[in-house]
């Protein structure tokens, strides 16, 4: 039996930097893989616009929109219990933009801190 131990974090507020132009939603250099079990991203309510979440190319009509009526977005990696602790999302491979340059996101998520095996 394996014991799989999670661990909360929080990423210091996204600032979408130009908009229409997509950035990772980790904020960190494309590429960089940043592997995470849970992801939750909540829109700014300071925020002046909507706020698109999506791939590479991610768009105002190719995304997910979160804005003062959808300000919330979760998603998790599942797998089977055989094999639970090899199952990631990569933050870096999810993009964000937004309609107004400088609108946020914040962004928790669940890393995996540690797994043992029962022999």
């Amino acid at each position: 039996m394996a014991r799989i131990e999670l661990g909360f974090k929080t990423l210091a507020t996204q600032a979408v930097a130009a908009a229409g132009t997509a950035q990772p939603l980790d904020g960190a250099a494309p590429g960089t893989p940043n592997l995470v079990r849970q992801v939750v991203v909540q829109w700014n309510t300071g925020n002046t616009g909507d706020v698109y979440i999506g791939e590479s190319d991610v768009a105002a009509g190719k995304c997910i929109v979160l804005n003062s009526s959808n300000p919330t977005f979760s998603f998790q990696a599942e797998d089977t219990v055989a094999d639970e602790d090899n199952c990631f999302v990569d933050m870096n491979k999810i993009y964000i933009d937004a309609a107004n340059t400088g609108d946020t996101v914040r962004v928790a998520y669940m890393s995996l801190e540690d797994k043992a095996y029962n022999s």
